[in-house]
């Protein structure tokens, strides 16, 4: 993701993070996306999520309504967080400027030792950003 920061150096726009492994997402899901986060009273970060049958080891969103409170990754999850089926797509929109001031901060202390993009959204939330 830091490797598109020169590419959007100067725009200031929304940016929409999607998977390469996840297709069929439609046209009219990444515009509700977009909408939402340009809305009157748009959130910091929107992120697209699911409440699969079978969450298996998807990374969990913890919410109150439409406010997430944090993300975390399957393995990072306690039993209690492992136990919520609102799963992480890993789709996210948000502004350009905003996006890679927050994957700047994202580390890698965790169980894998890898960068967690959804870290953005816990990062936001410490900075008292909106999460939708």
């Amino acid at each position: 993701m830091l490797q598109a920061r020169e590419a959007l150096e100067g725009y200031d726009g929304a940016v929409l993070v999607l998977y390469g492994d996840t297709p069929f997402v439609e046209a009219a899901t990444l515009q509700r996306m977009l909408e939402r986060l340009d809305g009157p009273d748009g959130p910091g970060v929107v992120v697209l999520a699911s409440c699969p049958a079978d969450a298996a080891a998807y990374g969990r969103i913890i919410a109150i309504g439409d406010q997430i409170l944090k993300m975390v990754e399957y393995k990072d999850a306690t039993e209690e967080e492992r136990a919520v089926r609102l799963c992480n797509s890993g789709m996210m929109a948000a502004r350009s400027g905003d996006l890679f001031r927050w994957l700047g901060q994202v580390g890698n202390d965790n169980a894998a030792g890898e960068y967690y993009l959804p870290d953005v959204v816990n990062i936001a939330a410490a900075e008292g950003v909106r999460r939708w």
